[in-house]
């Protein structure tokens, strides 16, 4: 019987260190991100902040978009950032406002940044399984 051998691992490159800021710029996404998901849950158990209960759900939505949004902006991660942000904007215009004449560009803007999301997503994937082929 003839041996087998192992294909042999190619050692992968360390990634670039990011500066100083970025990190601290990354960290500090999560407070917005905390913020968001506390917002909501003191909404989800009555414990209301604000005079409109509501609202304080939606700003804990809108909190956590903008630290998804504010995090791949620090990781330039542009596509999905514009992705969020867009998501982001059409949250507080759809729920703001009740007049048509905002509603429909803040569905338009909500299709564009899903969509945003979908190719970002879909294009990370991507470059995520051309690089173990390698």
């Amino acid at each position: 019987m003839s041996k087998r051998s192992l294909p042999k691992s190619h050692p992968k490159s360390a990634p670039a260190a990011q500066p100083n800021w970025v990190k601290l710029g990354l960290a500090l996404t999560l407070v917005p991100l905390i913020a968001g998901v506390l917002f909501i849950i003191l909404w989800a158990l009555d414990m209301i902040l604000w005079d409109d209960p509501l609202a304080q759900a939606l700003i804990g939505v809108l909190f956590i978009l903008f630290s998804f949004a504010a995090n791949n902006a620090f990781q330039s991660k542009w596509v999905l950032a514009a992705g969020w942000g867009l998501l982001g904007v059409a949250d507080l215009l759809l729920l703001t406002n009740m007049d048509l004449r905002w509603q429909i560009p803040a569905m338009i803007a909500g299709f564009i940044g899903a969509g945003l999301l979908l190719y970002g997503i879909v294009q990370t994937m991507a470059k995520m399984a051309k690089d173990q082929k390698k």
